[in-house]
């Protein structure tokens, strides 16, 4: 098992699957869930990851798996980059529900039934770190049984898949959601599936199939979380590089100290193909990274063989969507 990264400033107590149980702070709901999937344990087959790994890129993690899209020279460099995949992906103008979206918070509307079922979150720890750097961004296979549920899913039980990461050649830009046109300096995204299909890739074009929580990142201390990723990244300078690092990690820690106050919006994946099937979570409270966590990922190489950096797609327009708020 990995060294144990930690965060300071909360613990979360776990009953006996490692479920959480009620505190103060994370009052916990086991919505729709049984308790032989909360005793469920990961997946033993030794191809497990492989496989997790293989349909995660068949279906949308690796965007230029396109015929159009060879490698990645048409995702964000100058003068192509997002603007141009419209000529081979005519969603990304066409579609009613496109991502990322300039979040107005005065325009939001405020919906107590967003409270009514809390939005709840409960992932296993990793044992191990596996990471990748597929070229246009930093991505972490998930391999433990985690889920999300309530608030706008409802009922709906979410696996977790994936985390990755958008960021900006400094840190004035890098995140997709803006806020009242502020952009941070890099953006987390956690991607889950609904379990109701068979898997990620059954569920990836549906329109109810994927949901993603949004988390702001802003230069400030040291993210002690985080660095057992920005600690380790020398294996995964190259592009389409691969890496485990023995060190434990639970996705819970990287999420804000306030996951009740969030904004909700039906959207779309924010790389081509841009399928419109993301329920977008995006919270209120940023969470921070140093510096040199920041430089870390700067300092990898993208599939042009450049820094991969400004690796975020633009704002699109809302055409008629209503912005939910968890919070008044």
């Amino acid at each position: 098992m990995g060294k144990r990264a930690t965060k300071a400033h909360y613990i979360i107590k776990k009953d006996q699957h490692g479920f959480p149980v009620n505190t103060p702070k994370y009052k916990t709901h086991f919505w729709g869930i049984s308790a032989d999937q909360r005793a469920a344990p990961a997946p033993t087959h030794p191809n497990a990851r492989k496989s997790a790994r293989t349909g995660l890129e068949q279906s949308c993690n690796r965007p230029f798996t396109s015929p159009h899209l060879k490698e990645s020279k048409l995702l964000y460099g100058y003068p192509r980059g997002p603007y141009t995949w419209h000529k081979h992906f005519p969603i990304a103008r066409k579609g009613l529900r496109q991502s990322p979206i300039n979040i107005v918070p005065r325009k939001a509307e405020y919906d107590d039934a967003l409270t009514g079922i809390p939005l709840w979150v409960f992932y296993r720890e990793e044992d191990d770190v596996m990471l990748e750097n597929n070229g246009h961004s930093l991505e972490c296979q998930i391999t433990q049984l985690g889920y999300l549920t309530g608030g706008p899913l409802g009922n709906k039980l979410f696996r977790l898949a994936q985390f990755h990461l958008h960021w900006g050649a400094d840190d004035t830009r890098g995140s997709e959601h803006t806020i009242d046109w502020k952009q941070f300096a890099a953006e987390l995204h956690l991607v889950h599936w609904n379990t109701k299909y068979g898997s990620f890739a059954e569920a990836v074009h549906k329109s109810d199939g994927l949901a993603v929580l949004g988390v702001m990142i802003k230069s400030g201390v040291e993210n002690p979380v985080f660095s057992v990723v920005s600690d380790n990244l020398g294996g995964l300078i190259q592009p389409h590089s691969e890496d485990t690092i023995p060190f434990s990690l639970d996705p819970t820690d990287l999420l804000p100290g306030d996951i009740r106050a969030y904004w909700t919006y039906e959207g779309s994946l924010t790389t081509p193909p841009l399928f419109e099937s993301v329920q977008w979570i995006v919270f209120k409270e940023p969470v921070e990274f140093s510096p040199s966590q920041l430089d870390a990922l700067r300092r990898l190489i993208d599939s042009d063989g450049n820094q991969m950096q400004d690796n975020f797609r633009p704002p699109q327009p809302l055409k008629g969507r209503q912005v939910r708020a968890s919070f008044q």
